[in-house]
């Protein structure tokens, strides 16, 4: 007769397997894995909330970096022919993108100006302007692009919102 403890696998390999006590029904002991895996809960408890305030450090400021302030900004600009002229709101002073752009073009020419990008331009008149709203939307000023065709110029007063 074999003990309990011990298990015939085929091709009469015997293999002994731990003894494991028999407890009462009323009792309960800690086991040492018990112990550790109380341990290991503890430190996982004191490290996570730490890695999460981390983790979504970037969010927040990215956050705080989209909220609106009504703060304005005041830009001068003359655009040279033949050139283009980007404006980086997020790299440069203010850090921040615009919710709202008003561009006044002076003369003596028209200029292009593109939103974000260069594949989608328009035309400011001379002696015109246009206003950008963007309060509400998903995606805000970043930059601003300003092109003038050769021989042409323009100056600019650009009024932006953030």
């Amino acid at each position: 007769m074999m003990p309990d403890n011990v298990a015939v696998l085929p091709g009469n390999t015997s293999i002994a397997r731990p003894l494991v006590k028999k407890k009462a029904a009323d009792s309960f002991e800690f086991t040492e894995a018990d112990w550790n895996m109380f341990f290991m809960m503890g430190i996982m408890m004191i490290i996570l909330p730490s890695m999460f305030a981390k983790m979504t450090q970037p969010m927040n400021s990215y956050a705080a970096s989209m909220s609106y302030d009504g703060v304005h900004d005041t830009r001068h600009l003359l655009i040279q022919p033949d050139v283009m002229t980007p404006v980086d709101l997020i790299y440069n002073a203010p850090h921040a993108p615009w919710v709202f752009a008003r561009i006044e073009n002076n003369g003596p020419n028209d200029v292009q100006v593109g939103i974000n990008t260069t594949s989608n331009m328009f035309t400011v008149p001379a002696g015109g302007f246009k206003s950008i709203d963007k309060r509400g939307a998903r995606d805000r000023i970043s930059t601003l692009f300003f092109y003038c065709y050769p021989a042409q110029t323009a100056q600019l007063d650009v009024l932006g919102e953030y």
